[in-house]
């Protein structure tokens, strides 16, 4: 009778232990995927800004530092959402070691091109632009040249190809169109992360950026701006 109670009791806490693990567990997949449903659909939209910024500058041949640290801030983000998520679908099994690398590379450099630009324009570097406080000042328009103008046109064509993939895998409609960024949380907020999209776009970026590589002839897999 004794061992009977003991086995039941040992049966109860095993119940009791396995029903805490499994709901932490739910309660982090959730967590995880309420940050990459956010993260996610942010990043679509701060590239469709980018896009809208760079029709602007290259239809009126000038950049403000105000704009240029918005585009900088994007793939600034990008390189995060790359790296984080990156690391999540390898973790996970689901991502190869070298998925993102060529994409990670490229976004770097953009980022690059468009802080060494603040830097010139203000004379004082990002850390000073960032201390500014006159409208004035970041929202005066800086001419660009024709070297300039041509890398710009080559990084704007890439990222309407990011567009497009974040658009296909994200499930928000077709570019320039109206999307509902809440319904794409909604229907991902609690278990987006155990979902294929994130992997299989995190995968298809990669593909996306050999392709347009390949397709204008740059060899050497980056991005020939300077």
């Amino acid at each position: 009778m004794k061992m009977k109670i003991v086995i039941i009791a040992l049966s109860l806490l095993l119940v009791g232990v396995l029903f805490v693990e499994h709901r932490e567990k739910s309660a982090y997949q959730r967590y995880l995927s309420h940050h990459l449903s956010n993260d996610f659909s942010g990043m679509y939209q701060k590239l469709l800004n980018n896009q809208e910024i760079y029709e602007r500058v290259l239809a009126k041949q000038t950049l403000t530092i105000e704009e240029a640290q918005i585009i900088r801030s994007t793939y600034y983000d990008y390189l995060k959402l790359l790296d984080h998520y990156g690391q999540l679908g390898r973790e996970l099994g689901s991502l190869k070691e070298e998925t993102t690398a060529l994409t990670t590379e490229n976004v770097s450099l953009m980022e690059s091109f468009f802080t060494r630009w603040m830097q010139d324009a203000t004379e004082h570097g990002t850390s000073e632009y960032e201390k500014l406080e006159l409208l004035e000042t970041v929202e005066k328009e800086h001419n660009i040249d024709e070297t300039f103008a041509e890398n710009l046109k080559i990084i704007n064509e890439l990222n309407e190809e990011w567009i497009s993939a974040f658009s296909t895998f994200l499930k928000v409609g077709e570019k320039n169109e109206e999307v509902d960024f809440k319904e794409f949380y909604d229907n991902n907020k609690n278990d987006g992360v155990s979902q294929d999209f994130w992997v299989e776009l995190l995968e298809e970026l990669d593909v996306t950026t050999e392709s347009f590589m390949n397709e204008k002839g740059y060899h050497s897999m980056v991005l020939p701006i300077r």
